[in-house]
């Protein structure tokens, strides 16, 4: 068996040995709490921002101007946020056209930290950083980082996330490409 092969297994470990993160309750945890301070006079209720629920999964589309062949890709996504934070612990896959053999695909599974960095209004902005491995007859190890901008739709449930990513090809080149995308995502909990 070759190493690169035990790259996945070995991500998979690393994943579930970081769900001990996630099993702390919400009254314990103060990292990157947001305070609100009211400065009124009046016993209103301060406006809340839409704050990323605590679990969320969606699919994506995703643009790669530099590729050969067909530029458009899939994309899939699980994350799971710290209670009460905005550390995000996330699983991405990518699966993109095969331009060397026509009519298929090459799939990447990759994981990751998402970490929200400002707000513009009630948009957070997330930083993101994964590392993973293709998944084909010649795995390669990829990396990626970027940053993404989640909305909430109105009324839903549903977020529209825009994310841009500097990549490493999947080609196993060691080139850097930038792909812009955009995904829907469902969330649940608080």
């Amino acid at each position: 068996m070759k190493p690169l092969r035990l790259i996945p297994v070995l991500l998979l470990f690393l994943l579930a040995l970081t769900l001990p993160l996630f099993s702390q309750d919400a009254a314990s945890s103060t990292i990157n709490t947001p305070y609100v301070v009211d400065l009124s006079e009046e016993d209103s209720p301060t406006p809340q921002t839409d704050k990323l629920p605590d679990t969320f999964a969606g699919i994506g589309v995703s643009a790669n101007p530099q590729a050969t062949g067909t530029p458009i890709a899939g994309n899939a996504l699980f994350a799971k946020c710290v209670n009460g934070s905005s550390t995000c612990s996330f699983t991405f896959l990518d699966i993109a056209p095969d331009a060397s053999h026509p009519g298929s695909v090459k799939t990447s599974i990759s994981s990751g930290i998402a970490q929200e960095v400002l707000k513009i209004g009630s948009v957070p902005i997330l930083v993101v950083g994964t590392g993973g491995a293709t998944l084909d007859d010649d795995p390669v190890v990829m990396w990626s980082a970027g940053a993404a901008a989640p909305f909430r739709l109105k009324h839903s449930n549903w977020w529209a996330m825009p994310i841009v990513r500097v990549m490493q090809t999947p080609g196993g080149d060691g080139a850097v490409q930038v792909i812009p995308g955009l995904m829907f995502v469902n969330g649940w909990g608080s």
